[in-house]
């Protein structure tokens, strides 16, 4: 999902401060490490990763790594990896992965 020709994530507009509701006030935001470029890949967890690698096999996706605890799938892009599962009690988002410059 990364390439040079994709443009960056760009920061959301704020809020306008006349539009808080009564006793909201605005936080003051820390300086940013760095900043995402691009989304690497998503994170979940799922209790059967031979279905869920059957199931991403019928949209194209090819499974770059698969054990018994983890599953990782890759595209028809560039990126080595678009989707990592890990073995888990119940179908779930875990998070996700952005790639960032130096």
């Amino acid at each position: 999902m990364s390439g040079s020709n994709r443009a960056p994530l760009r920061t959301p507009q704020a809020y306008p401060e006349h539009a808080l509701p009564p006793g909201v006030l605005k936080l003051p935001r820390p300086a940013a490490l760095v900043k995402a470029q691009a989304l690497a890949f998503l994170m979940f967890e799922k209790p059967d990763l031979d279905a869920a690698a059957t199931f991403l096999a019928d949209f194209g996706m090819q499974a770059v790594a698969h054990d018994d605890g983890r599953l990782l799938m890759r595209g028809a892009g560039p990126a080595p990896c678009i989707y990592l599962a890990r073995r888990g009690a119940r179908s779930r988002y875990v998070g996700a992965a952005f790639s960032v410059d130096g």
